[in-house]
């Protein structure tokens, strides 16, 4: 993909994005996933590249992704955001998001609608990536829409409540979620030794 901007009034081709979020999400893929995270879906894409998780460059919307890299690598500079995700993908651990394209709207009931719609086909690619250990959601709404048709539909779950979205605008969420985080990955690492 070209680093061309997008055109002021011209929307991103879904097909394009497409293409372009599993492009960089299958390069950063394990030979084996171990930990699967589940975020809520990638951020708005209004310029080109978009961001992203899987994104090479660190930028105003990779709140999830400095909060991971927080909960597992405290000593890595989130900013060598290439490094961290080699890491992650060393490490076995692998992102999927609940919605495969940014959501339309800002109200909670656009991004409840869309995490219902996609809740099937969340479980097929959360089952087709096998995660050996089991999957952590990154993202409150996304568990509470989808946590127990996962379940129910055979993905281990490795925490049984909702961790909150690390927002910059609550500092409390940050702790919180480090702290489930780290917790539900010490788990996997236990159960399975």
């Amino acid at each position: 993909m070209g680093t061309r901007p997008a055109l002021p009034g011209r929307r991103i081709d879904e097909r394009e994005l497409l293409s372009y979020y599993s492009c960089l999400r299958t390069q950063y893929q394990p030979a084996r996933v171990q930990v699967l995270l589940i975020g809520e879906a990638p951020p708005p894409a209004t310029e080109w590249p978009p961001p992203f998780f899987y994104a090479p460059n660190l930028g105003p919307y990779d709140q999830l992704f400095r909060a991971v890299a927080a909960a597992l690598y405290p000593r890595m500079d989130p900013s060598r955001k290439t490094l961290v995700l080699e890491q992650l993908r060393s490490d076995g651990i692998w992102l999927l998001d609940a919605v495969e394209l940014p959501i339309e709207g800002k109200r909670r009931s656009d991004h409840q609608r869309a995490i219902d719609t996609e809740r099937s086909r969340l479980l097929k690619r959360c089952l087709n990536a096998a995660p050996s250990k089991g999957a952590i959601i990154c993202h409150a709404l996304v568990y509470d829409r989808a946590a127990n048709a996962l379940r129910e539909g055979g993905l281990h779950l490795l925490h049984t409540a909702a961790i909150p979205f690390p927002s910059r605008r609550w500092p409390s969420h940050q702790a919180r979620f480090h702290d489930e985080v780290r917790r539900a990955v010490s788990l996997a690492r236990t159960e399975c030794s």
